[in-house]
């Protein structure tokens, strides 16, 4: 029929079946689920309802001028066949999750693929993303996690994107413009370059956390490139490594800006690593300074503008990730802090 669909799916786990494994076709005959028209699914939760590919495809390709909106399940299998998009391929108006995991996703191994769990293209589209998970992905080039390629819209309100691996930006690529609220970004590995997060487009990041992410190049937790600005309130980013095979090449264990904006207010910069010959462990680069941060280690970094309250080479007493309240995982202060 016409129109917008719903499907409710029970619990249970559905496997692709091997005959569905071809690879690349688009009107939803083999290979992938292609979304072509509205649609949206709703699972029984996430552990109970199971998309799984079973290596044969990516899970879903959702195409031009489609909207496709997920509930309460788990997207898993995916494998693209050394192209785009591992979990889900979002190509039409909007993709939206609630309550998802996407989850042992990959591009494949040829070089130059993006977007282990989800790659977003569409021109103009945006992908939204509220209490959902995005782990355990892999992509062979950029974005292990998430990929958004440029002109694409990324929101990303109380989840989590960690333990995702590729070449470059190990959790989170996006070249659109991107608002990340009440998130966790956290244990992810950029193998040649950025282990946390590469933006290259305007990042809205609002009490949020960055931790415990790594790369042997430069900027374990955050990367700001050329021509980007990036706007942190409320934001922790700690326990981020960079340079972490010590060959002294890499730069800046929390943030590095490449060539962008960093503009900073009520942020924790603290305890991060550089295993460089001459180490610039939480920062890297000139940074905006809004007031009320605490940034640990100075080394390679300059704050200017409003500084009065700044807090600069103490260490804040942070422990480690946990349970505190809230969405995620977050890092509490300690007595004495």
């Amino acid at each position: 029929g016409s129109g917008a669909d719903t499907i409710n799916l029970p619990a249970g786990t559905y496997v692709f079946a091997p005959a569905l494994g071809t690879a690349g076709e688009n009107n939803a005959r083999t290979g992938d689920l292609d979304i072509l028209e509205d649609l949206t699914i709703i699972g029984a939760g996430q552990v109970d309802s199971i998309i799984d590919a079973g290596g044969h495809d990516r899970v879903f390709h959702v195409l031009l001028n489609a909207n496709f909106a997920l509930r309460d399940l788990t997207v898993t299998g995916g494998n693209a066949q050394d192209y785009h998009g591992g979990g889900i391929m979002a190509d039409g108006e909007s993709l939206s999750l609630l309550n998802v995991r996407v989850t042992g996703n990959t591009t494949g191994s040829a070089a130059g693929i993006y977007g282990g769990g989800i790659f977003g293209i569409g021109a103009g589209s945006t992908v939204t993303i509220r209490l959902s998970l995005i782990d355990h992905n892999t992509a062979s080039a950029t974005g292990g996690g998430i990929y958004m390629y440029d002109d694409t819209t990324l929101v990303f309100d109380r989840s989590w994107v960690q333990v995702n691996t590729a070449d470059d930006s190990g959790g989170i690529r996006h070249n659109g413009s991107a608002t990340i609220t009440q998130s966790l970004i956290s244990n992810n590995v950029g193998t040649v370059g950025t282990g946390g997060i590469s933006s290259l487009g305007p990042l809205t990041m609002v009490n949020s956390t960055i931790s415990n992410n790594s790369t042997p190049g430069s900027g374990g937790g955050l990367v700001v490139g050329v021509g980007t600005t990036a706007d942190l309130s409320n934001v922790t980013i700690t326990h981020n490594t960079a340079n972490s095979d010590a060959d002294g090449t890499g730069t800046g264990g929390g943030i590095r800006i490449a060539s962008g904006t960093v503009i900073l207010r009520n942020t924790i910069i603290a305890g991060n690593f550089d295993n460089g010959s001459i180490p610039n462990p939480d920062c890297s680069g000139t940074f905006q300074s809004r007031d009320y941060n605490l940034i640990q280690d100075l080394s390679g970094c300059t704050l200017t503008d409003l500084t009065a309250h700044n807090l600069t080479g103490v260490d804040p007493l942070l422990d480690g990730l946990g349970n505190n309240g809230g969405p995620t995982k977050t890092h509490a202060l300690n007595l004495g802090s």
